[in-house]
């Protein structure tokens, strides 16, 4: 007696052996712009558009790359540079810390200087953003979603 077991497979029947190469080709490239599409439809549709011009220099390039993160507004982007002004630094930072939970509070209490009409306004910058930050500059999933928490589950 032989039997076989087959798990998540698609059947897909063809006319002949043109039909069958025309839907291997079809195939092929809707797999291989996959992981593209899943990019361009998340938290990061930018880093597949490779026509974003670098700054001026280095310190503007910085600032440019940590605005692009989810909720990371100028004054929040500020108190990151004023913490961490160089890349390299953040990065040190993070490698010294062994514990991941707590290379994750890095910047928890970082304080976020907005100025208003009244005045200047601070608040920390809170362990959400931290987190973000650590897990944009430092994670190791590429694909790891780090936009608006009640969406993650919209794009997959």
């Amino acid at each position: 007696m032989q039997a076989s077991i087959y798990h998540q497979v698609h059947v897909i029947l063809c006319d002949d052996k043109d039909d069958f190469i025309q839907r291997l080709h079809d195939i092929s490239a809707d797999q291989g712009i996959k992981p593209y599409k899943h990019i361009r439809r998340t938290h990061l549709p930018y880093v597949t558009d490779i026509s974003i011009p670098t700054g001026i220099n280095h310190a503007e390039t910085y600032k440019h790359m940590l605005s692009k993160i989810y909720k990371f507004t100028d004054p929040v982007v500020n108190a990151v540079i004023e913490a961490k002004p160089r890349l390299n630094r953040i990065m040190s930072a993070y490698a010294e810390i062994g514990d991941q939970t707590q290379r994750e509070l890095l910047f928890e209490c970082n304080m976020v200087h907005r100025y208003t009409k009244a005045g200047q306004a601070s608040r920390s910058m809170n362990i959400n953003l931290s987190k973000r930050l650590h897990l944009t500059m430092y994670g190791t999933n590429p694909l790891a979603f780090v936009g608006p928490d009640n969406a993650a589950d919209m794009h997959h």
